[in-house]
Protein backbone atom coordinates (compact mmCIF):
# COMPACT_ATOMS: atom_id res chain seq x y z
CA UNK A 1 0.00 0.00 0.00
CA UNK A 2 1.54 3.37 -1.29
CA UNK A 3 2.27 5.71 1.98
CA UNK A 4 0.14 8.72 2.23
CA UNK A 5 2.23 12.23 1.40
CA UNK A 6 1.30 14.80 3.93
CA UNK A 7 4.33 17.34 2.81
CA UNK A 8 2.60 20.70 4.23
CA UNK A 9 4.20 23.60 2.64
CA UNK A 10 4.82 27.13 4.87
CA UNK A 11 6.11 29.92 3.57
CA UNK A 12 7.07 32.73 6.00
CA UNK A 13 9.74 35.66 5.76
CA UNK A 14 10.35 35.34 9.33
CA UNK A 15 12.81 32.16 10.01
CA UNK A 16 11.36 31.87 13.92
CA UNK A 17 7.35 31.74 12.59
CA UNK A 18 8.59 29.27 9.83
CA UNK A 19 10.53 26.75 12.22
CA UNK A 20 7.80 26.89 14.84
CA UNK A 21 4.60 26.33 12.33
CA UNK A 22 7.03 23.60 11.02
CA UNK A 23 7.63 21.98 14.81
CA UNK A 24 3.68 22.15 15.42
CA UNK A 25 3.06 20.65 12.07
CA UNK A 26 5.45 17.60 13.05
CA UNK A 27 3.43 16.87 16.40
CA UNK A 28 0.65 17.22 13.96
CA UNK A 29 1.74 14.30 11.79
CA UNK A 30 2.89 16.60 8.51
CA UNK A 31 6.31 16.86 6.85
CA UNK A 32 6.80 20.59 7.07
CA UNK A 33 8.53 22.20 4.09
CA UNK A 34 9.60 25.63 4.97
CA UNK A 35 10.61 28.67 2.11
CA UNK A 36 11.38 32.50 2.39
CA UNK A 37 8.78 33.25 0.26
CA UNK A 38 5.93 32.83 -1.88
CA UNK A 39 8.09 32.54 -5.07
CA UNK A 40 9.84 29.78 -3.57
CA UNK A 41 6.88 27.99 -2.61
CA UNK A 42 4.81 28.61 -6.34
CA UNK A 43 9.13 27.07 -7.30
CA UNK A 44 8.35 23.89 -4.82
CA UNK A 45 4.54 23.11 -5.84
CA UNK A 46 4.76 23.22 -9.53
CA UNK A 47 7.81 20.45 -9.50
CA UNK A 48 5.92 18.67 -6.95
CA UNK A 49 2.64 18.94 -9.51
CA UNK A 50 4.65 17.79 -12.13
CA UNK A 51 6.20 14.57 -10.15
CA UNK A 52 2.82 13.65 -8.84
CA UNK A 53 3.76 14.72 -5.51
CA UNK A 54 1.07 17.25 -4.37
CA UNK A 55 1.57 18.61 -1.45
CA UNK A 56 -1.12 17.86 1.66
CA UNK A 57 -1.64 21.63 1.89
CA UNK A 58 0.25 25.05 1.32
CA UNK A 59 0.38 28.09 3.97
CA UNK A 60 1.33 31.38 2.91
CA UNK A 61 2.13 34.87 4.77
CA UNK A 62 0.49 37.73 3.12
CA UNK A 63 3.45 40.01 3.43
CA UNK A 64 6.93 38.75 2.50
CA UNK A 65 8.89 42.06 1.79
CA UNK A 66 11.83 40.65 0.03
CA UNK A 67 9.66 37.75 -1.53
CA UNK A 68 6.27 37.33 -3.49
CA UNK A 69 3.71 37.69 -0.63
CA UNK A 70 0.74 35.47 -0.44
CA UNK A 71 -2.05 36.72 -2.64
CA UNK A 72 0.74 36.98 -5.54
CA UNK A 73 1.54 32.90 -4.76
CA UNK A 74 -1.78 31.87 -4.39
CA UNK A 75 -2.87 33.60 -8.08
CA UNK A 76 -0.13 31.46 -9.54
CA UNK A 77 -0.82 28.30 -7.40
CA UNK A 78 -4.52 28.72 -8.32
CA UNK A 79 -3.89 28.58 -12.34
CA UNK A 80 -1.71 24.98 -11.32
CA UNK A 81 -4.33 23.57 -9.02
CA UNK A 82 -7.83 24.80 -7.50
CA UNK A 83 -7.83 21.70 -5.24
CA UNK A 84 -5.08 22.23 -2.97
CA UNK A 85 -5.54 23.61 -0.03
CA UNK A 86 -3.88 27.32 0.42
CA UNK A 87 -3.87 28.89 3.62
CA UNK A 88 -3.16 32.88 4.60
CA UNK A 89 -1.50 33.67 7.36
CA UNK A 90 -0.65 37.48 8.77
CA UNK A 91 -0.59 39.36 11.80
CA UNK A 92 -2.32 42.19 10.49
CA UNK A 93 -5.84 41.30 11.95
CA UNK A 94 -7.58 43.64 9.46
CA UNK A 95 -6.17 42.72 6.17
CA UNK A 96 -9.19 42.13 3.97
CA UNK A 97 -7.67 38.35 3.39
CA UNK A 98 -8.48 37.66 6.36
CA UNK A 99 -12.27 38.37 6.40
CA UNK A 100 -12.96 36.81 2.72
CA UNK A 101 -10.00 34.60 2.23
CA UNK A 102 -11.72 33.04 -0.57
CA UNK A 103 -12.08 36.32 -2.41
CA UNK A 104 -8.00 36.04 -2.97
CA UNK A 105 -7.98 32.43 -3.53
CA UNK A 106 -7.02 31.29 -0.52
CA UNK A 107 -9.66 28.18 1.55
CA UNK A 108 -8.72 29.80 4.44
CA UNK A 109 -7.30 32.39 6.99
CA UNK A 110 -5.28 32.54 10.84
CA UNK A 111 -4.25 35.26 12.17
CA UNK A 112 -0.15 34.68 14.21
CA UNK A 113 0.36 34.64 16.42
CA UNK A 114 -1.67 31.17 17.56
CA UNK A 115 -1.22 28.61 19.66
CA UNK A 116 -1.16 24.89 19.11
CA UNK A 117 -4.61 24.19 19.90
CA UNK A 118 -6.21 27.09 17.81
CA UNK A 119 -3.96 25.60 14.91
CA UNK A 120 -4.79 22.18 15.24
CA UNK A 121 -8.36 23.16 15.46
CA UNK A 122 -8.28 25.32 12.23
CA UNK A 123 -6.14 22.07 10.34
CA UNK A 124 -8.77 20.01 11.61
CA UNK A 125 -11.89 22.32 9.96
CA UNK A 126 -10.18 22.49 6.94
CA UNK A 127 -8.23 19.41 5.89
Amino acid sequence: MAEVLRTFVVADDELNIRNIVGDMLECFGYTPVLLADGEEALKYFHAECHSDRKPIAIMLDLSMPKGMGGCEAVAEIRKLCKETPVFAITGQINDPVIENPSSFGFNAAICKPFKMKEFADFLNKYL
